[in-house]
Order: structure tokens, then sequence, then C-alpha cells
């Protein structure tokens, strides 16, 4: 059996450079860009919204002190349970997948 060359990395740019672009995939991609900019505004504009409503409420220091104090401390202690828990789930999935594969 003998040994199939791979092609040499000028033999592979000379070919790109010679390949002409397809006007059809223009034509097929507008769907693809479309929903990128879809996903990308559900994720932007929320994030813009919140945004706006806590320079808002800057304003108001008397309504973030109340939050501070009522709801804060759940949500500090929501976000620290999930950490760990997240942490612990990449952990046991994680390391058993990279010591079988190593």
């Amino acid at each position: 059996m003998t040994r199939q060359e791979h092609p040499s990395a000028a033999s592979v740019a000379q070919t790109r450079l010679r390949r002409q672009p397809n006007p059809q995939a223009r034509q097929t991609a507008w769907p693809l860009t479309l929903a990128t900019l879809v996903l990308v505004m559900a994720i932007v504009l929320p994030l813009i919204a919140v945004g706006f409503f806590g320079l808002k409420a800057l304003g108001n220091l008397d309504t973030l002190v109340a939050l501070a104090t009522s709801v804060l401390p759940g949500y500090l202690v929501n976000t620290a349970v999930l950490s760990v828990l997240a942490s612990a789930v990449a952990l046991g999935l994680g390391l058993p997948a990279a010591w079988m594969i190593s």
C-alpha cells in the first residue's frame, strides 16, 4: 500500500484563489442572517432594558436601599448555590469524560 500524499499548503492556497464565489450563496444566506439578527436582538434588548431601568433607579436611592435589604440576600444565596451546583455538575461530567479520552 502506498501512502497518499497530502497537498502542500501552496497548492491548497492556489486552489482557493482559483475558486469563484458562488452567486447563489448570497441569495440563500439571508435567512441565516435574519435568524442571527433576531437571536442577537433577543439577547441584547433585555440587557438594554435592564441597564435603562437600572440607571433610572439611581435617581431614587430609597428604592435601591429597599431592594438591597429585602431581596438581595436571597439572590446572593441563590447565586452561590447555583454556582456550586453548576460547578459540581461540570466537574462530575467533565472529569470522567476527560479521563476516558486521555
